[in-house]
């Protein structure tokens, strides 16, 4: 249908690509900018899974934003980044100047770009661990983290920092990923990780809060492909108001979580532990 309009589209990495290592490379960003006025970012797609407020399992529990100012710019880049590597160099330049605010946020833009063994995405949550003295909230669908993130975890939750890790529950649309993710689980459980499975839908935003003071959010969730593989996009946003904001949703979603208690954890099937082991052979691909 988009291609009989007059939409211009163009396909990202087609499959029918001569050079097949770039295929497994994809963009995961999520990024709509309007105007060079507005612009969204967030967890959000587009499918009927985002139609609804989570009030089912076929309506996906979501965070998303919408951002004006120059922050807009750094979203603008980060289409334009995947748009003109997919065609013909292109660039409409805003207009006007961006608008900003006395009182508006201070808005970091990290757009991290597909490659081998290192990528912004992973640096910036490795960071964001790394600083926080106080507590760590985290949200998100897909938890397989690689070692370095959980060891990092790990000497965060030893050094006296309170940290909340919410993941799905029964509802997952990727229970490969589910069962790649447990061992790490236990890991930081052992660690006093608290760890929680949110059981009213599937929880699809990734929401990072540091201290209570700083923000992460976008694209990129805590597995193999948004640290090391796919072309990704998050907003750091520096704001006690909002963090708070967000701590809050994050509590109210407990209510529909349940904590997951490390001894049963640890004492789970054996087939289970199989299933799990058989799982991560291709965790480079979840």
């Amino acid at each position: 249908m988009l291609e009989d309009s007059p939409i211009e589209l163009r396909w990202f990495r087609p499959m029918s690509s001569f050079r097949p290592w770039r295929i497994d490379k994809r963009t995961h960003r999520k990024v709509l900018c309007i105007d060079h006025e507005v612009a969204f970012t967030g967890g959000v797609g587009i499918a009927d899974e985002w139609t609804g407020n989570a009030e089912n399992p076929g309506e996906w529990r979501e965070t998303h934003f919408s951002l004006e100012g120059p922050a807009v710019a750094g979203l603008y880049a980060a289409f334009l980044d995947n748009w003109n590597e997919a065609g013909d160099w292109e660039i409409e330049h805003p207009k006007a100047q961006f608008r900003s605010w006395d009182d508006g946020l201070a808005v970091q833009v990290v757009k991290s770009n597909s490659t081998v063994d290192w990528t912004k995405a992973a640096s910036l949550l490795r960071a964001l661990v790394c600083v926080a003295q106080e507590q760590i909230l985290i949200a998100s669908p897909y938890f397989v983290p690689d070692a370095t993130l959980v060891g990092l975890l790990r000497d965060a939750a030893q050094r006296g920092v309170d940290v909340q890790i919410m993941l799905p529950g029964a509802h997952s649309d990727s229970q490969l990923s589910q069962l790649a993710g447990y061992p790490s689980v236990e890991c930081l459980l052992d660690a006093g990780v608290k760890i929680f499975r949110y059981n009213r839908t599937l929880p699809h935003l990734k929401v990072m809060i540091i201290d209570r003071a700083v923000v992460s959010s976008g694209s990129a969730n805590f597995n193999h492909r948004s640290l090391g593989k796919d072309e990704e996009c998050n907003v750091n946003i520096l704001s006690r108001e909002l963090a708070k904001t967000l701590a809050g949703h994050f509590d109210a979603d407990l209510k529909h979580a349940e904590a997951i208690d490390p001894q049963r954890w640890a004492a789970r099937p054996a087939s289970l532990k199989l299933r799990e082991n058989l799982a991560r052979l291709v965790r480079e691909q979840l």
